[in-house]
């Protein structure tokens, strides 16, 4: 019981301070904030968390945090890779962040989740050495980092995926749909 006591009120907290996102698209911005409270889309934008995959697509969060899928294709697995079930395919996704803001960002908390099939299917990360770790370090301000993830998927899911992302426990989640090429 007391641990449920001390759980609650941070989670409560935690949810409180969470930065929500608005699609951002490849045009030109004026460099001034958003018109938002922080944390808080502006009404106008048509506050959305779904985006295509694609470098002309992507979320910027007030602070200036912008995530990006640049690029959703199928790979090949090596003989080494772990995870996955046997005749699932790797669906490949780069992504980027791009630290707008004034403060480094530490990418030890980005999560990213895939869900395949009309039906949503979770699929699992496939750990490969052509893919990577994913995102390590920090990204100064101003600089972008790209990095690779892989999911196990079956062949007939590759035309309906929906990578999650959330750059950590501040930032809300926003999620990117297409296909692997």
């Amino acid at each position: 019981m007391r641990r449920l006591a001390l759980i609650v009120p941070i989670l409560l907290l935690a949810a409180c301070g969470a930065q929500t996102a608005q699609p951002d698209t490849a045009r030109p911005t004026s460099g001034k904030p958003a018109a938002s409270a922080k944390g808080k889309p502006s009404p106008s934008s048509g506050a959305t968390t779904t985006a295509q995959f694609g470098p002309d697509h992507g979320f910027k969060y007030d602070g200036g945090l912008k995530v990006s899928v640049l690029k959703a294709a199928r790979t090949a697995r090596s003989q080494y890779a772990a995870g996955g079930k046997p005749g699932q395919v790797v669906a490949k996704f780069s992504l980027r962040v791009t630290n707008g803001g004034t403060a480094p960002f530490d990418t030890s908390l980005v999560q990213v989740n895939l869900a395949a099939g009309t039906d949503g299917q979770q699929a699992e990360q496939v750990f490969d050495e052509s893919l990577g770790v994913g995102f390590t370090g920090t990204v100064l301000p101003g600089r972008s980092k790209t990095a690779a993830y892989g999911f196990a998927v079956d062949k007939a899911d590759l035309s309906a995926l929906a990578l999650e992302v959330t750059p950590g426990f501040e930032y809300s989640a926003v999620t990117f749909e297409g296909a692997a090429s």
